[in-house]
């Protein structure tokens, strides 16, 4: 109404050929606004082809003269978009072909995929390039989050679509690793899990992160860091090493087999979860540091805080070598259904959806069985897939840590029938 003067209720309704014979009535103005209303949505439609509330609220911050009504191939799309389930899942965007050029997850595919078409807001130069090319949205349902992140990690990977960036190549990720065949083990990263007999603790994120925390552990405990077998000699000098604190030196007998042993459990202590003392510790010598004005000294150890607290969290779900990531996680469903994966070895090995209210808990305490009897076959053949699989999962059930249930599998203790009952309640009650 760029002619009217005054946007009174009064002046738009006569503007409108509206009339209210009640003004200033509390029944009256709200009769004559909702007859408004209906006039502008009629207006908006016929005129700009507005017929979804996210148009509308795109089109309120948009001067006339620059609204540009949706192309033919978009107003097309509406049905399709109308009807998208808000539930989780998997969307592909389609170019004028067929060919899938995005693929995406969303825990609510209605919400997200409407979002690129009537968002608000400002997009990036390649959002706009990619809703541009869309021709065509067809999706997938899932039960859950967790498995719409997996399935959208294996289907970029599978067709590689234009516009996505990430996740087209399976992702290595480092260990820390340590050989307890070794008279005298040391500890380094890999980024390969093998059927060696070591111990493999991670996957961590990055290789920065794996060798910030292989260096924390260096100079918070006396393992060698030499390469090689050694043959302990009260004549062998010490090493640079030794001389920085930084290894017990077993070579010159001066740390005896029995206390580097006792080094080692310490430091597979730290890497399965127990940082309380070294955290403690790490805290009074920063506090030492800066009472006695050595600031340099105690900002560095207050950075090693930071990046040994950092690596706890993203480390937390996995705080076991990966021979002992034995778990059954539970996450929430649609509906009252309850999502099961059965985690052995750092491997998901078996994964069903089940019943809240008729919970089937004798098939998932089978399954246990089957996997962690004595009979059952060691499986310690790790792919990259099986690494990236296990990554997703741990990252999504840290960051749902309220929703999500995880039982820890130990073979000497075997999970009871009541621990899984008790695991089903609790999430169903998330």
């Amino acid at each position: 109404l760029p002619k009217l003067g005054s946007k009174s209720l009064g002046n738009v309704a006569r503007h409108l050929g509206i009339r209210n014979s009640s003004r200033h009535r509390a029944a009256g103005d709200c009769e004559t606004t909702a007859r408004v209303l209906i006039q502008f949505l009629r207006t908006l439609e016929e005129e700009f082809e507005i017929t979804e509330v996210g148009e509308l609220l795109s089109f309120q911050f948009t001067p006339v003269s620059r609204y540009n009504p949706p192309p033919h191939r978009i107003r097309k799309l509406k049905p399709k978009l109308s009807e998208l389930p808000p539930v989780p899942g998997i969307y592909r965007f389609h170019d004028r072909n067929g060919r899938i050029i995005y693929v995406g997850k969303a825990k609510s595919l209605k919400d997200r995929v409407n979002s690129y078409f009537y968002s608000s807001g400002g997009t990036t130069r390649k959002v706009a390039e990619l809703v541009r090319a869309i021709h065509d949205v067809t999706h997938e349902t899932t039960e859950t989050e967790l498995s719409a992140l997996l399935l959208e990690s294996k289907e970029i990977k599978r067709l590689q679509p234009r516009f996505n960036t990430e996740l087209k190549r399976y992702r290595k990720y480092p260990f820390l690793w340590i050989d307890r065949r070794n008279a005298f083990p040391t500890l380094g990263w890999t980024y390969e899990v093998e059927d060696d007999g070591a111990e493999y603790f991670g996957p961590f994120t990055s290789r920065r992160v794996v060798e910030a925390t292989l260096d924390i552990i260096n100079k918070l405990f006396l393992l060698r860091e030499c390469g090689g077998n050694i043959h302990p000699d009260s004549g062998n000098s010490p090493c640079l090493y030794h001389g920085m604190n930084r290894c017990g030196a077993p070579c010159a007998e001066e740390q005896t087999p029995e206390e580097y042993s006792a080094e080692v459990k310490r430091v597979i202590q730290f890497l399965q979860g127990k940082h309380g003392d070294v955290l403690e510790s790490l805290t009074c010598l920063m506090e030492k540091r800066s009472r006695e004005l050595r600031f340099e000294a105690a900002a560095e150890i207050r950075d090693r805080l930071r990046m040994l607290r950092r690596v706890i969290r993203q480390q937390e779900i996995m705080a076991h070598s990966i021979r002992e990531q034995n778990l059954l996680i539970l996450t929430p469903a649609l509906r009252t259904r309850v999502e099961v994966h059965l985690v052995k070895g750092g491997r998901v090995v078996w994964r069903d959806m089940i019943d809240q209210v008729r919970p089937k808990i004798s098939a998932i305490m089978k399954q246990v069985e089957r996997f962690f009897t004595n009979e059952q076959r060691e499986l310690f053949h790790h792919t990259i897939e099986d690494i990236n699989e296990m990554r997703i999962i741990a990252t999504y059930c840290l960051s749902h840590r309220e929703e999500s249930v995880l039982l820890s599998i130990n073979n000497g203790q075997p999970l009871s029938r009541d621990a899984v009952a008790e695991a089903i309640e609790t999430v169903g009650r998330n």
